[in-house]
C-alpha cells in the first residue's frame, strides 16, 4: 500500500521513477563495500542475471549508479546490479595499474570475485552463474578487464567505458603513460609537460619511478590476458565505448583494448593464432543523432559468424559515460546510451 501511494504521489508530482530506483541495499561493512539494486518481483526460485558496475576514479557506487541510470534498466529488465565500492584509495580509483592487482586469487580482483559468491549464496536470490556480467568506467573498465582476464569462468562478458588495456601499465607513472600515450608523444612540449605533472603526482603519492616505458602492442597486451585466464581460458565477448576527445585516458586505449581481447579470444578460441578472431570489424554502422555525437559502430565476428565484440568511437566526446543524465560528472547524455547497449550485449552472450 505504502509503494502504491509513494507511485501515485510521484505521478501527481510529475516525479520519474529514478529516484525510487535508487533506493538499494547498503553493504558499507563487507570488504570491499557495496551496494546492490534488487529489481521488483524477484521470485528465489528463477535464476536472474547479476551485472557487476565498476565506478571511475571520484566516484563511489551510488554516483555511478545515478550516472549509468543502470537501476532503472534492471528494473525493466529483471536483472540485479551489484556495485562494489573502493574507499581504500584516496580519489577512489581501482588499482588496475598495480601489479598486486592484475594477478588472481588476491587484491582487488579476488575480492570482487568473492562479492559475487557473496551475493550469489544469498538464499532469497537466485543468481544464473550462466549470466554473470562485469562493465565499468575508466579505472572501473581496467578493473573490469583484469577480472575477464583472471576470472573469466566467473564472467560471462565485458563492457568497458574509457577502459585501459589488462597489463598495460605497472606502478602510477606507467598508468599515466598508458592513458595519455606520454612515451608515444615525446619529445613534444605537450608530452614534457605531461610527463612532469604525472612524475610530480606520483612522487607526492609515494611511487617514485622516473622511467617511461612503450605501451605494449594489443597483440602482446591480448598474449598476456590469455595467459592470465590459464587453464579457464574462454572466449571472453566484450563491448567497448570510447570518446574521441578524452583528454584523460587517449582514445588510442579504446582501440588497443578491442586488439587486445581479439587476440585473446583468438587464442582462446582453438588455442592457435590464426585470426579465427581478429580486430578487423565485418561490419561497421554510423549512428547519431541531431543534437548528439556522431559515432561508429564497429562489429567484430568469430569464424562461425557470431558477434563476440563490438566498438563504439564517439566524435567530440570527453571522458564520461555515454548517455548518462545532464548535469552529472562523468556523463555525456549526448552520447549513444550506453547503458542500454552494454546491457543488450551482455544479455545476447551468456557462458556456454
Amino acid at each position: 500500500m505504502r509503494a502504491a501511494i509513494l507511485a501515485a504521489v510521484c505521478l501527481l508530482l510529475g516525479l520519474t521513477t529514478q529516484s525510487a530506483a535508487q533506493v538499494f541495499e547498503d553493504h558499507g561493512g563487507a570488504d570491499p563495500p557495496y551496494r546492490l539494486f534488487l529489481p521488483p518481483g524477484l521470485d528465489p526460485a528463477r535464476p536472474v542475471p547479476l551485472v557487476v558496475m565498476l565506478h571511475g576514479c571520484n566516484q563511489d557506487a551510488r554516483a555511478f549508479a545515478e550516472v549509468t541510470r543502470m537501476n532503472d534498466l534492471a528494473a525493466a529488465e529483471g536483472f540485479v546490479v551489484l556495485y562494489p565500492e573502493q574507499r581504500a584509495h584516496p580519489i577512489g580509483c581501482w588499482r588496475w595499474y598495480e601489479p598486486a592487482q592484475q594477478v588472481r586469487g588476491q587484491g582487488e580482483p579476488a575480492a570482487i570475485a568473492g562479492l559475487v559468491e557473496e551475493v550469489g549464496r544469498r538464499p532469497d536470490l537466485a543468481i544464473d552463474p550462466a549470466r554473470v556480467y562485469v562493465a565499468g568506467l575508466s579505472a572501473g573498465a581496467g578493473m573490469a578487464a583484469i577480472l575477464g582476464a583472471t576470472y573469466p569462468e566467473v564472467f560471462a562478458a565485458a563492457g568497458f567505458a574509457a577502459g585501459i588495456p589488462y597489463g598495460a601499465a605497472e606502478g602510477c607513472l606507467g598508468a599515466f603513460n598508458v592513458m595519455q600515450r606520454i612515451h608515444a608523444r615525446l619529445p613534444s612540449p605537450a608530452a614534457w609537460a605531461d610527463y612532469t605533472e604525472a612524475y610530480w603526482t606520483c612522487v607526492f603519492a609515494g611511487a617514485f619511478d622516473p622511467l617511461l616505458s612503450p605501451v605494449p602492442g594489443p597483440d602482446a597486451l591480448g598474449e598476456a590476458a590469455h595467459t592470465a585466464m590459464g587453464p579457464r581460458a574462454r572466449v571472453l565477448p566484450v563491448i567497448v565505448f570510447q570518446g574521441s576527445a578524452d583528454e584523460r585516458v587517449f582514445p588510442q586505449n579504446g582501440a588497443d583494448l578491442l586488439g587486445q581481447w581479439a587476440q585473446a579470444n583468438d587464442l582462446a578460441s582453438d588455442g592457435r593464432d590464426n585470426d579465427d578472431i581478429d580486430a578487423v570489424a565485418e561490419d561497421e554502422t554510423p549512428g547519431g543523432r541531431p543534437g548528439g555525437h556522431r559515432y561508429s559502430e564497429r562489429v567484430y565476428e568469430d569464424g562461425s559468424g557470431a558477434v563476440v565484440m563490438t566498438l563504439y568511437e564517439i566524435e567530440g566526446m570527453a571522458h564520461a559515460w555515454p548517455g548518462g543524465p545532464p548535469g552529472l560528472p562523468f556523463s555525456d547524455p549526448a552520447g549513444p546510451d550506453a547503458s542500454r547497449l552494454i546491457w543488450e550485449f551482455l544479455a545476447a552472450h551468456p557462458k556456454p
